[in-house]
């Protein structure tokens, strides 16, 4: 995973997407928090860390 860090925010991304720009980034906040690299004007997605859990399990 790569870092990228924004302010105090650390944002996450598969180390797959190859220094690409289109991918999801994910970060821990009270749960995940999830946003698309290419449209950071579009905010985030927030998860519970279960429901995280939940879907990384189903993959």
């Amino acid at each position: 995973m790569a870092d990228s860090a924004t302010g105090t925010q650390t944002w996450r991304r598969s180390s797959h997407s190859a220094g690409g720009t289109n991918c999801l980034e994910v970060r821990r906040d009270n749960g995940i928090l999830v946003r698309d690299s290419q449209g950071l004007e579009k905010g985030v997605l927030a998860f519970p860390a279960t429901a995280w859990q939940g879907l990384l399990l189903g993959v």
